[in-house]
């Protein structure tokens, strides 16, 4: 339920819709500074963007990187476990509904790999 599209003044931009409430909110952005087109054909973790001054743009994003930093690193195993222990959705890895120790593993999982 995301929406990905290129604005071309701002780059690329990452809209996430909540279909029961019919509303959305801004998850992500990449300003290119003259993007044309959005393709997230590679899945949501490599986004292309065709960008008018740089060419093809391939934006990477990992989920293990909780707090946006750009670093896979201990802050957010901290910030992942207190969303675990607090039954918070953020934990909900494997996207069964469900928050569990299968969500930890799957998190720890991509968190030691670095994505």
């Amino acid at each position: 339920d995301r929406v990905y599209c290129s604005w071309y003044g701002l780059g690329c931009l990452i809209f996430e819709i909540d279909r029961d409430t019919k509303s959305f909110v801004q998850v992500g952005e990449y300003d290119t500074g003259t993007a044309w087109g959005v393709y997230p054909l590679l899945g949501s973790q490599r986004i292309l963007v065709s960008d008018m001054s740089n060419g093809l743009v391939i934006l990477g994003s990992c989920r293990a990187d909780i707090n946006g930093d750009g670093l896979i690193n201990t802050l957010d195993f901290i910030e992942f476990l207190g969303a675990w222990s607090a039954g918070d959705q953020l934990a909900d890895w494997n996207e069964d509904g469900a928050i569990n120790t299968l969500d930890f593993i799957a998190f720890l999982n991509e968190w030691a790999v670095g994505c």
